[in-house]
């Protein structure tokens, strides 16, 4: 048995819980926080850290190559700095350019109407791009549903809060 303030007391009155009932309770603590990730152990933390720096380096790549995407890159690195280094977690939500779009996914799985209209151009550019230089036809069609299907995912996603 333990002790440990329960979150839900407002005075200073401690409670003796299990240590099942504490894992409960630690847990509800840390998402609570606003933090669903729990960091990896010290053996992968390095490896976690360079792929989300390497996704990094391809989101932003992404952002001035039609072809490679920005956005799953960003989250993926969102998700490897969560999980392997607060502080850098901390600088990626914060950021001016990059913060907003992976907090209002984060938070509240969202996308902005301009980021919506401007992926939905992009979309249609390449893949029709991609459509046209492709000679087999089980090709233009896989592209064309493939397009259809990112369209239907983008524009059935709430629209975000912060336009």
């Amino acid at each position: 048995m333990s002790q440990i303030k329960d979150p839900s007391v407002t005075s200073t009155e401690v409670v003796t819980v299990s240590p099942e009932l504490r894992a409960g309770l630690e847990s509800e603590l840390v998402s609570d926080t606003g933090s669903e990730y729990k960091t990896v152990s010290a053996f992968w933390r390095p490896l976690v850290l360079l792929a989300g720096w390497i996704s990094l380096v391809l989101g932003v790549v992404g952002i001035f190559l039609p072809l490679l995407p920005t956005t799953p890159f960003l989250l993926l690195t969102a998700t490897c700095f969560a999980k392997s280094s607060p502080r850098f977690h901390s600088w990626l939500l914060n950021h001016p350019k990059l913060g907003p779009p992976i907090r209002d996914w984060q938070q509240y799985h969202c996308i902005v109407p301009s980021t919506k209209r401007l992926a939905t151009v992009l979309i249609v550019l390449s893949f029709s791009v991609s459509i046209f230089v492709v000679k087999f036809l089980i090709l233009k069609v896989m592209l064309l549903c493939m397009m259809c299907g990112l369209l239907v995912f983008i524009w059935r996603t709430a629209d975000g809060p912060s336009d």
